[in-house]
């Protein structure tokens, strides 16, 4: 998990103020600096309960742009420093920015302004690879990677540090913590799936998601380190066009991916005989 500062708001009404502004050609402009941080505030707030908003004087957090230099040879993105009052949030002037389009040479501005957030809420680096608060923006292109929004790690990190949600609490001493859970494509086709936490709307992230051949076998195992055994899953699967959901999922299963009597996309525990598919 995300280390966790001893820095934090301790109110909820946080007043964020542009200092100055920045156009980087038809990439980057400055509403879509504006919408772009407003998209990564809401990104945090359901997860630390903190309502972001713009103000034009007495900020809370100012945002201001800069020459940061660089660090193992990289260009720095930004940065947070918490030592005046109000902290400041600092983007990189020198870089290659992009509003809405992936491309190794340029750095995706939502993907960056989540991270810096995440430092300006209170939290350092995490050592998972696909949390925004990797300290490494990594992409097998070279490049960095297009943004799909916070993690798992990201949202436990928050909550841990602003609401102490007990169903989010890590439980490494659980032996469940190491065991599987599978899903089995019996259709004809390739299918997407996706996990979520069932009853927790404002997770508004999957747990675990890929695809399935026909006929394969996928292993989904939640994070170690917070895996809780009276946890209950929602499961989407998406193929052909069509859509399945099956809610409260206990851990340690098999669900198995079928058409159905009307041939429709279903899932289903294979424990139940084949004449009593839904």
């Amino acid at each position: 998990m995300a280390a966790i500062k001893k820095r934090r708001w301790w109110k909820k009404d946080i007043g964020y103020q542009f200092l100055d502004t920045r156009d980087f050609g038809q990439g980057l402009r400055q509403a879509d600096i504006e919408r772009l941080f407003a998209r990564a505030c809401d990104k945090w707030a359901p997860h630390c309960g903190l309502n972001f908003h713009k103000v034009g004087s007495n900020p809370d957090l100012r945002v201001n742009w800069g020459n940061l230099g660089r660090k193992n040879g990289n260009i720095v993105g930004g940065q947070v420093d918490g030592s005046p009052t109000p902290p400041i949030l600092t983007f990189s002037d020198d870089a290659h920015w992009m509003a809405t389009q992936f491309d190794k040479d340029f750095m995706d501005f939502l993907y960056c302004a989540l991270h810096e957030l995440g430092h300006a809420i209170g939290l350092d680096h995490s050592e998972d690879k696909d949390a925004i608060m990797y300290p490494i923006y990594e992409h097998p292109s070279g490049g960095l990677p297009f943004l799909q929004g916070l993690s798992y790690d990201d949202a436990v990190a928050a909550r841990w540090l602003y609401t102490g949600d007990g169903s989010l609490s890590e439980h490494p001493e659980n032996p469940l913590a190491d065991m599987i859970s599978a899903l089995y494509n019996k259709t004809q086709t390739s299918v997407e799936y996706k996990m979520y936490l069932t009853g927790d709307p404002i997770m508004g992230l999957d747990l675990g998601h890929g695809s399935i051949e026909p006929g394969h076998v996928t292993y989904w195992k939640e994070r170690s380190g917070a895996m809780n055994a009276n946890r209950k899953y929602r499961v989407r699967v998406d193929g052909g066009g069509e859509r399945a959901l099956l809610d409260d999922v206990p851990p340690l299963v098999t669900l198995t991916i079928v058409r159905n009597k009307q041939n429709k996309l279903a899932i289903f525990y294979p424990a139940l005989p084949r004449d009593q598919w839904p």
